[in-house]
């Protein structure tokens, strides 16, 4: 019952960016690279470290991330709220990508959620 609802929360969010105003283009980035990465989360003793993701007013960068931690910032959820197949938990990516120069990091989400829509579908 949980899954079900958590799908359906996702998916009104989701759909609610379909039926929204679109008097304003939405943001997008100036250029992404999205690319899949070799490199896993380094393991210590207390656990394991994942990189941080740096957001400057030029650029964006997260490093060995994963399609749902992308999906948890575009759409501002938290991990526990959005369920998904194993494989958008286990496969990493390097992203990359230039804010235009009158994007702020305040668009950041919505931009994102153009590049996830653009490359994932």
């Amino acid at each position: 019952m949980t899954t079900i609802l958590t799908l359906a929360l996702v998916l009104s969010v989701v759909s609610g960016d379909a039926f929204a105003q679109t008097s304003q283009v939405a943001p997008e980035f100036e250029v992404a690279s999205v690319k899949p990465t070799a490199r896993s989360p380094m393991r210590t003793e207390t656990g394991t470290v994942l990189p941080k993701p740096i957001i400057t007013p030029a650029r964006v960068e997260f490093p060995s991330v994963t399609l749902q931690a992308l999906l948890g910032v575009a759409y501002r959820i938290k991990p526990y709220q959005l369920i998904g197949p194993t494989w958008s938990e286990k496969i990493r990516y390097d992203v990359l990508a230039k804010l235009p120069s009158d994007g702020k990091v305040d668009d950041v989400p919505l931009m994102l959620r153009a590049l996830l829509k653009e490359r994932f579908h």
